[in-house]
């Protein structure tokens, strides 16, 4: 499998949906899935395909709150209420969790069928829509249960970065600033540009970067085995902010504290020196005005013990030796309540 070749980048990528749905055989039924505001602010896009295409749309609930297996289940009631069968075609037009959703219903609606993303978040256009990880919470805890199954094609319209709001395009940078430091000085220079300059320019440039980075990992380790482990990046101490703040802080910003956490841990360590440990912390800075303060140290660490990196109940988490080099370390439950504890006391001041 290459990746890359899934995934379509354009300013308007309608006509290239389009051609692709008329491309495949046998489709019985097409079925959108969104959620309320997503088709709200982004209806032309979806109007130009139903123009051409007959589909049945289906709203999901916003954010987190699709990702239960009740509405996992409803969706599948809905699928079979609307006559599907192997050769329905799902397309999931959204942000991460639609993504999830999708493509967790996709892989086990008779045995699987097929689907494609067009992401509306730069969360899903950079992270979530690429790589096919599926998946929904349970107990509200995140990501508990899911399939590895790729969507057939991956649609990027990079004319939604214009009018994204602004909160939505923030919690996108979070999943940039991973992918800034596992890139390298380069990257990361130019992420910290446009954070100064917003430029739309090199924004556009950085999405296409992700999608390659991405890209370029899944194709080497599809099923998270070995590399893939190192996108998790923020993600084992950003989880566990999502889980014990009940989802009131969003994906991108736990992503934020999270890396700023795993840095600190790192510097701590004596992996990291102090002059990248001041730059990475400085990018922090420009991307959220508050750092997020651990409210339970205990509650929070045995959060963490449901991580799927997790090996005999020690903590792994992507530790970074210096920006463009990361890797993959274990924890006891005492040493990372031990480093929260510390980090706690060092963003206090």
């Amino acid at each position: 499998m290459i990746l890359k070749d899934q995934i379509v980048i354009n300013s308007d990528v309608s006509s290239y949906v389009i051609e692709f749905i008329e491309s495949l055989e046998n489709i019985s039924n097409v079925v959108v899935f969104t959620q309320e505001q997503i088709l709200k602010s982004n209806t032309p896009l979806l109007q130009k395909i139903k123009s051409k295409i007959s589909v049945d749309i289906l709203i999901l609930d916003d954010g987190e709150n699709s990702k239960q297996i009740s509405k996992a289940m409803f969706s599948i009631e809905k699928l079979i209420d609307l006559g599907s069968d192997r050769n329905t075609l799902l397309i999931s037009f959204g942000g991460g969790a639609v993504s999830d959703h999708v493509g967790f219903i996709a892989s086990i609606f008779k045995r699987g069928i097929r689907y494609i993303n067009i992401p509306t978040t730069l969360v899903g256009m950079i992270d979530a829509s690429i790589g096919g990880k599926t998946a929904i919470n349970i107990n509200n805890i995140k990501n508990q249960v899911g399939t590895f199954y790729h969507p057939s094609k991956i649609f990027i319209d990079s004319n939604f970065l214009d009018r994204m709001p602004i909160a939505i395009l923030n919690d996108g940078l979070g999943e940039m600033f991973k992918y800034a430091i596992l890139s390298g000085n380069k990257m990361i220079d130019s992420f910290k540009m446009y954070l100064r300059t917003k430029d739309i320019g090199m924004l556009n440039s950085m999405v296409h970067d992700c999608c390659n980075i991405k890209a370029s990992i899944v194709d080497q380790d599809e099923k998270d085995q070995d590399i893939r482990k190192i996108l998790n990046l923020g993600h084992t101490f950003g989880h566990a902010i999502e889980s014990e703040s009940k989802n009131k802080i969003s994906h991108g910003v736990a992503v934020i504290n999270g890396i700023l956490m795993a840095a600190f841990l790192s510097w701590k360590m004596n992996y990291l020196e102090d002059s990248e440990f001041r730059y990475i912390t400085d990018i922090g800075e420009l991307l959220i005005s508050n750092k997020y303060q651990i409210i339970n140290v205990d509650k929070y660490v045995n959060i963490m013990l449901d991580d799927k990196k997790n090996i005999n109940r020690e903590i792994g988490i992507i530790v970074i030796k210096s920006i463009g080099d990361v890797k993959l370390h274990y924890f006891t439950f005492d040493e990372i309540a031990s480093i929260t504890e510390e980090y706690n006391e060092y963003i206090s001041h």
